[in-house]
């Protein structure tokens, strides 16, 4: 055999992948490492992840979802009464919003949440379901081939008990990643903070000089500068002796605290998040913030992001509520414009006779219209009583 082709050591398979390996424990807040992968904990302390990851979640958790079913010519209609597992999802009694924000902070920072089937109903069919704490939860045989196992603090759950709702996959897996798991952004943004602050509390720059036009040697010049901040500790007006002078160093902001690099760093964590940097309030150069570019931005982040999550929510639940029933998420609610706006899309509706008053008037929250006669003739006179 050719020694181009001789046959190299065989690799060592890894088939185990929990948490841990994207961000480390989520107990461990200060645990750093050369490799920048950090506790999701750790990156929360970034302002960007944070403020990224709750828009993210809230976009998802303030929106509406119900069951429906088919109905006649097309048409859906609303399960009434709903199934207990959307209306409260939690058997612990988390509210649905702030349960769907769990899931999805979850699925943000660890790239993954994991939904406990905590009950059943009669039928077999979940009745509520919990999210839990992604740093207790292991997966093995993440391949495609091969069923997937999941561990929660050690011990084997039942596949068929869990589900998982996955950030990020990546070819050949079945769970997902963190997306700022490999980017380096977070190593980036800390040490960033880090600079800062060490500056201040470290720096060689000093906060102000004293000029003097003799010499002065170690003991005269300790003396000056011990009197000197004694008396402005107390806040006594200063009184420089002659040939003294003084003079105050600052220090430009983006010097000290390496603003640029921040500023740029949570850009493009933003980017990653699949977020506008404007929607978190950083701004980039060249940019402009105007009324209509953030209308644009924000049916942007609906098309790019919201609806990626919402349609892979309602895969998701889809297998929790009794066939046919199916999930639908109200994402219009998000895309809700200025009254008038609203009104005059309505009245146009109205008169192509796509819409009814009626129909109008439910998208406003509002009840039909009583069945009043229309008053054809504006009277005159007012009768006798």
């Amino acid at each position: 055999m050719s020694i181009l082709f001789r046959p190299s050591s065989p690799a060592v398979e890894r088939r185990d992948w929990g948490h841990v390996d994207a961000f480390g424990s989520g107990k461990d807040l200060d645990a750093k490492s050369s490799t920048a992968f950090y506790s999701a904990n750790l990156a929360m302390s970034l302002s960007a992840v944070a403020a990224c990851v709750e828009l993210r979640a809230n976009y998802v958790s303030q929106l509406p979802f119900d069951a429906f079913r088919d109905g006649p010519n097309g048409s859906s209609v609303r399960v009434s009464p709903q199934p207990g597992v959307i209306v409260r999802p939690s058997a612990k009694g988390v509210p649905r919003s702030s349960w769907m924000k769990q899931a999805q902070y979850a699925r943000l920072l660890w790239g993954n949440a994991t939904l406990l089937v905590s009950s059943r109903d009669a039928a077999g069919y979940p009745k509520s379901l919990d999210v839990l704490p992604p740093w207790d939860v292991t997966f093995t045989n993440i391949g495609i081939t091969e069923q997937l196992q999941v561990f929660v603090g050690g011990v084997r759950v039942p596949r068929g008990d869990v589900i998982v709702v996955p950030g990020q996959v990546r070819p050949g897996c079945t769970v997902g990643v963190a997306p700022l798991a490999a980017c380096g952004l977070v190593d980036l943004g800390i040490k960033a903070q880090d600079f800062g602050r060490n500056w201040f509390a470290n720096g060689a720059v000093p906060s102000s000089i004293i000029y003097s036009d003799s010499d002065l040697d170690g003991p005269q010049s300790d003396a000056i500068v011990n009197t000197i901040m004694s008396k402005w500790r107390r806040r006594k007006p200063a009184v420089l002796g002659a040939g003294l002078k003084y003079e105050k160093i600052s220090v430009p902001a983006n010097e000290s605290q390496f603003i640029e690099t921040i500023r740029q760093n949570q850009a493009e964590i933003a980017i990653v998040l699949g977020l506008s940097p404007e929607a978190i309030g950083v701004s980039v150069s060249g940019s402009s913030v105007t009324y209509a570019n953030r209308e644009q931005n924000q049916q942007q982040t609906m098309v790019n992001t919201v609806n990626s999550d919402i349609l892979l929510w309602q895969e998701v639940l889809y297998d929790v509520v009794p066939a046919p029933q199916f999930i639908r998420f109200a994402s219009g609610a998000l895309l809700r414009t200025d009254l008038k706006a609203r009104y005059e899309a309505y009245a146009l509706g109205v008169a192509g006779g796509w819409l009814t008053v009626d129909e109008s008037r439910g998208l406003e929250d509002l009840p039909p219209m009583p069945d009043v006669a229309p008053i054809t003739t504006i009277p005159t006179e007012v009768p006798n009583a």
